[in-house]
C-alpha cells in the first residue's frame, strides 16, 4: 500500500483532499495490524480450521480396520 508521500510523487498535482484520505487510509491500517499483532499468534486461521473439519469428515467416511 502506497504512503500519502509516495502518491504525492507519483502525482504532485493530487487534491489536498485525497492527500488526506490516503493518510487516514494509512493510520487506520495502521491501527488494524497493531490491533491484530496484540492480539497474539495464539488465534488459528480459518482456513486451518475448515481443513481440519474435512479431515476429520473425509476420516469418519473411511472404514477402520483393527489390526
Amino acid at each position: 500500500m502506497r504512503t500519502a508521500a509516495q502518491d504525492l510523487q507519483k502525482r504532485p498535482h493530487a487534491r489536498p483532499e485525497t492527500i488526506a484520505h490516503r493518510e487516514k487510509v494509512a493510520a487506520t491500517v495502521e491501527q488494524l495490524q497493531r490491533e491484530i499483532a496484540a492480539k497474539g499468534s495464539n488465534t488459528r486461521l480459518r482456513s486451518e480450521t475448515t481443513v481440519r473439519k474435512m479431515m476429520r469428515g473425509i476420516a469418519a467416511l473411511v472404514p477402520r480396520t483393527h489390526a
